[in-house]
């Protein structure tokens, strides 16, 4: 009886440890998302992830505080600071009309978070917390105030 005990025993704990195995593989992440971090972020790795079972979209948290969120073709969705600047080598990858506006308008201001509406719109949020709405390509829409 012992020995059919612990032979159940060691079974089970195969399954188990076999199940947990299994649930602890990351899913692979576009090509364009891990350069995206490796470009951006470079210094961070990733504290959590998510994948939305809804629209396939990717949420990351980084070591150094960010969410970012991106599409299931690895174009970013969201970038958030929670309270620190978004780098400026991103800042640089927007459309020049937008940086220019940026530049021209509020060159005191610092950039929080972006996110970027299934590619119509860009919405950029600053330390006074203005929202500025762009289209696709950098040209301004609209201004507006963050609700808390």
């Amino acid at each position: 009886m012992k020995t059919l005990l612990k032979s159940f025993a060691i079974v089970l704990l195969f399954f188990i440890s076999t199940f947990f195995d299994l649930k602890a593989q990351p899913v692979p992440l576009p090509e364009n998302v891990t350069s995206f971090l490796n470009q951006h972020f470079s210094g961070a790795f990733i504290t959590f992830f998510s994948r939305n079972t809804f629209d396939y979209s990717y949420n990351l948290e980084l070591s150094n505080g960010f969410e970012t969120d991106f599409y299931r073709d690895g174009d970013w969705k969201e970038i958030d600071g929670q309270g620190t600047v978004i780098p400026q080598s991103i800042i640089e990858t927007l459309p020049v009309d937008l940086k220019d506006y940026l530049g021209q308008n509020y060159k005191d201001k610092k950039v929080m978070t972006l996110f970027q509406n299934y590619k119509k719109e860009i919405i950029v949020t600053l330390d006074d917390k203005t929202e500025l709405t762009f289209d696709r390509y950098g040209k301004f829409i609209s201004i507006g105030k963050e609700k808390d």
